[in-house]
């Protein structure tokens, strides 16, 4: 998945480039609007409207200019959802077939997945009943999903709504991570943790300089004190 993901970063770091110049670009355009509004008697409901037509073509002519474009961001997404579900069912049918079907052989599998758990779920087999995993499913989901929101360089209506679909499946995600094998909670959690750090693992400057990233206007020698800092700033310090 590095490779794609490398190549994400680079169409990323582009589009954070770009986006100074849609900032300004779309100021001007506002104003190119409200004096259209003054001069020709629009009302907010054609001003929208001319206004969102015209920064869709802006923006599009820019994409083409820079070679980036938002869509292609969510390629490693489509990439790893296979991998994601494929392993998860995989697991889900260890645990299901071992138990339905004990040979000798499954109850071999099954003897290791009841008794190589650690901390407080020793059995695999079985649900978290402290719901202890299944919150902190939750909880990087939550985190991934807020990572890649205050990196974003310009926030369409389309990408909040979007976002805030998906805190809402980053809640639902808890109960249903309660009712399933903790070995498959298990894998849960451990990918949406290792996707924060390499989320973070890619804000960081020297990481970038290695990886031949070009300079990013998001990237910090400190990565999780600047999202902190981000985080504030849109939601604390309004």
């Amino acid at each position: 998945m590095i490779p794609v993901t490398l190549l994400t970063q680079h169409n990323n770091s582009r589009l954070q480039r770009l986006a100074p110049e849609i900032k300004e670009k779309s100021i001007a355009l506002k104003s190119e609007v409200k004096k259209a509004v003054i001069q020709f008697g629009w009302d907010q409901n054609r001003a929208k409207k001319e206004y969102y037509n015209k920064l869709s073509i802006l923006l599009r002519e820019l994409y083409t200019r820079d070679n980036c474009h938002p869509m292609k961001n969510v390629v490693t997404f489509w990439i790893q959802v296979p991998v994601f579900v494929s392993l998860s069912y995989a697991l889900r049918n260890m645990v299901v077939r071992t138990n339905n079907d004990l040979n000798s052989e499954n109850h071999e599998v099954l003897n290791s997945l009841t008794n190589e758990g650690v901390a407080w779920f020793p059995d695999l087999v079985a649900t978290d009943a402290t719901w202890i995993l299944p919150v902190l499913v939750g909880l990087v989901t939550l985190i991934n999903i807020e990572i890649a929101y205050l990196n974003l360089p310009v926030v369409t209506t389309y990408r909040k709504w979007l976002t805030v679909t998906l805190r809402g499946l980053s809640l639902i995600i808890i109960p249903i991570s309660s009712t399933v094998p903790t070995a498959v909670v298990l894998y849960w959690a451990s990918s949406g943790a290792l996707a924060v750090a390499q989320n973070l693992l890619f804000d960081l400057s020297p990481f970038r300089r290695l990886c031949r990233l070009p300079v990013s206007p998001f990237e910090s020698n400190s990565p999780v004190t600047s999202l902190l800092k981000k985080f504030r700033n849109k939601y604390l310090n309004k």
